[in-house]
């Protein structure tokens, strides 16, 4: 994958992550975790990318923009850091802390 290819993809999940993911229709949870399965079936991804491209833009962007996670199953997921728009994601200030 070409870097043009690279930084579109970015730009994409970064907006189905902060806003796009409930107008979507994408199970999104509260601390904004999205299954990377469910970004990689959504149209805009969908045989255009894969897991190890989805970790190449998290592990490279030079922003810290994302954050890979492997859920309780075992499930890999993402999230955007900062900037959400959606209502039912908690900004990292309002969650608790551990």
């Amino acid at each position: 994958m070409n870097e043009q290819n690279i930084v579109q993809l970015s730009k994409t999940l970064s907006w189905l992550l902060r806003h796009g993911a409930h107008k979507e229709n994408l199970p999104i949870s509260s601390d904004g975790f999205l299954a990377v399965e469910h970004v990689l079936k959504h149209k805009q991804f969908n045989g255009k990318c894969s897991v190890k491209d989805i970790e190449h833009i998290v592990m490279s962007d030079a922003k810290k923009r994302y954050t890979l996670r492997t859920d309780a199953n075992g499930k890999l997921e993402v999230k955007a850091n900062q900037g959400h728009s959606m209502k039912m994601v908690l900004s990292s200030t309002d969650l608790p802390m551990m």
